[in-house]
């Protein structure tokens, strides 16, 4: 088969580009991909260490056995304006100032010619629902139950004034289990006897009146 022939021409011209170009691109290839990775990567240039003549003060040595003290971080930052907190509500959040709420005042004793001799107390026993009217007299113990009461001093107020009574009342309470005990010391007033009432589980005292 002569070099004549078309085709047998055209099969040795490829052959030849094969042989020859095709190492070539390789090689270009090869060499080419590094190249192109390295534009993806950013270099950051590192500055030289400081020589031994620059101007940069180096920290005072710290004697052996002697602590450093840092600074306090307001000396180091002294005109750094503090960041605002924001202290405002949410829409949805209704914030109500708490008012608290003033205790009933203490009514006023005018003490002199308005005391009186005899308190009269209600009793109340709350196991039994019994209620009982008592006189308790100063310098005496009246008993009540299981209660002693001992009046130290009784008021009431003058026709022309707000009708009141007051009595000032101290009172033990007996128990099998433990030794006599003060319960209660202070005024009992009849038109507030929740100001200052008796706690006991069992019995409770309000003042009625105070007579001579």
């Amino acid at each position: 088969m002569g070099l004549n022939n078309p085709t047998t021409a055209t099969s040795c011209a490829l052959r030849f580009v094969k042989r020859t170009c095709l190492p070539f691109c390789l090689l270009v290839l090869l060499f080419a991909s590094p190249a192109y990775a390295q534009n993806d990567i950013e270099v950051q240039e590192i500055p030289p260490p400081l020589s031994p003549n620059s101007d940069v003060k180096e920290p005072d040595p710290v004697a052996p056995g002697v602590e450093k003290v840092l600074p306090y971080p307001e000396t180091l930052f002294p005109n750094e304006p503090e960041p605002q907190k924001d202290t405002a509500a949410p829409d949805d959040l209704d914030i109500t100032p708490h008012t608290q709420t003033a205790e009933p005042p203490m009514p006023q004793l005018p003490f002199g010619n308005h005391t009186k001799k005899v308190a009269v107390l209600q009793g109340l026993n709350k196991v039994n629902a019994r209620v009982s009217q008592i006189k308790v007299m100063p310098e005496l113990t009246t008993k009540f139950g299981n209660l002693e009461i001992r009046l130290l001093n009784c008021w009431k107020s003058t026709p022309d004034e707000k009708p009141e009574a007051a009595a000032l009342l101290q009172v033990f309470e007996n128990r099998p289990d433990a030794d006599r005990h003060q319960i209660f010391l202070g005024w009992m007033f009849a038109s507030t006897p929740g100001l200052s009432a008796l706690e006991h589980p069992v019995y409770d005292l309000k003042v009625l009146d105070c007579v001579e």
